[in-house]
């Protein structure tokens, strides 16, 4: 099955933003261009950036950001749009911010809480990934979704978007990976001041992290993501499954989900 290089307007302040469309399912349908969005953080938008998207029509934007996040790098977003955040429990949120890799003696290290950080997408990040979901079905689009790097968060919303309008998972996996060509985090961080991709607080800048570790945090490692999906499947026994038991939908939604989502 060929991949199919995902469209990524041409913005100066965007980070890691792309259609989520054209993507083929194991099926040989085809995901809707023009739909469905994912990206990093939009605060650095500029006019002409914002002219650019105009086209897109986005109705709602679902942020997936801890209120510190958000409060750090708020979204501007010109015109009527309806925004949505559901973070995490206070727990969750405590854990996050307390900067576990910050603890991470090198790559190794870095990379276990990566994997553990993965396998618990599932619980923590429920929520918001309804909400993505509860959008198309009452057709709430265009749609975007988005964290700090647009990566780790957004990367496993993605992945359950995707998944259940029937992508299979190497491709799953590349349009994850695609990250890594679609921006450069590091350079990112560099030169926008606020800016922590979700994996610093207001303590500890991007820079001070060591550089393999950084090196780890920053990178788009399709295993990690494949721990996520590996995670979802054996709890649920698919990502139907967790869309359905989880998350709550029922057979009606999850139809209407692939008609909103799927060419004709």
């Amino acid at each position: 099955m060929t991949f199919h290089t995902p469209h990524q307007p041409l913005l100066s302040g965007g980070c890691n933003l792309r259609d989520l469309g054209g993507h083929e399912t194991i099926s040989g349908d085809r995901v809707r261009k023009g739909v469905i969005f994912r990206s990093g953080v939009l605060s650095y938008l500029t006019p002409s950036d914002y002219c650019c998207l105009a086209r897109a029509q986005i109705q709602t934007i679902v942020d997936l950001r801890r209120p510190d996040e958000i409060e750090a790098e708020p979204t501007n977003w010109p015109g009527p749009v309806k925004m949505v955040n559901l973070p995490p429990d206070e727990a969750v949120m405590a854990t996050q911010r307390s900067g576990a890799w910050m603890r991470a003696k090198d790559a190794e290290g870095a990379q276990a809480i990566m994997r553990d950080t993965y396998g618990t997408m599932h619980e923590w990040l429920s929520a918001p990934l309804r909400a993505i979901f509860q959008s198309v079905v009452d057709l709430e689009l265009a749609l975007l979704f988005h964290c700090s790097a647009g990566k780790d968060r957004t990367g496993f919303c993605a992945a359950m978007v995707l998944g259940l309008v029937g992508v299979g998972t190497d491709t799953i996996l590349r349009d994850y990976a695609f990250t890594d060509e679609a921006v450069d985090l590091e350079a990112f961080a560099a030169t926008h001041r606020n800016s922590r991709l979700g994996i610093s607080d207001n303590a500890h800048e991007v820079s001070e992290i060591p550089a393999d570790v950084r090196a780890v945090l920053m990178k788009a490692d399709p295993s990690y993501l494949r721990v996520a999906i590996e995670a979802v499947n054996e709890r649920y026994g698919s990502i139907e499954g967790y869309v359905r038991d989880r998350l709550g939908l029922s057979a009606e939604q999850i139809d209407a989900e692939r008609y909103q989502l799927l060419d004709d």
